[in-house]
């Protein structure tokens, strides 16, 4: 069995302009003996602009040799934004990230996240927010870049 979790909250301060939001995701595969021959399509996957930006796209948890990504079979993953609404149109973001995969789902989720934080412009449109952020891994490993850069079209959450 996999199960995913996912809570987002979103609360303004003082006026509609200013919103605290948050979002919370944990996933697990729960037979061990299974989980280990799960085909990728079916792991958990972190790292980027939807889940832990300041890492590149899935790197966020095991890899192999040659660093790409193994996926796992239990994730856990936190995001934060402040986000500001300067004009009908222009808005501006900061946020932190944090979350990371493991092989296992016996792990204490709070030990080894890896944390992103950054910064970004909203320009809002009638298809939805045009996002262009910036992010820098605040748990860089050696391979890692020293920022991400990313555009995307919706809200990260």
């Amino acid at each position: 069995m996999r199960t995913r979790l996912e809570g987002q909250a979103f609360v303004p301060v003082f006026t509609e302009k200013f919103v605290l939001a948050a979002r919370a995701v944990w996933g697990a595969v729960w037979d061990a003996e299974a989980a280990q021959e799960l085909p990728s399509s079916l792991r958990f996957y972190s790292g980027g602009g939807g889940s832990v930006r300041g890492y590149e796209y899935q790197s966020v948890g095991p890899r192999n040799e040659k660093r790409d990504p193994l996926g796992g079979i239990s994730q856990f993953e936190t995001n934060l934004e402040t986000r500001f609404r300067i004009t009908e149109t222009l808005g501006f973001v900061t946020f932190l990230d944090g979350g990371m995969v493991y092989d296992d789902v016996d792990v204490n989720v709070f030990s080894d996240l890896l944390w992103g934080a950054g910064a970004g412009l909203r320009i809002y449109t009638p298809i939805g927010p045009v996002r262009a952020d910036v992010a820098f891994p605040l748990d860089r490993r050696k391979d890692d870049s020293a920022w991400q850069a990313y555009i995307s079209i919706g809200q990260s959450f």
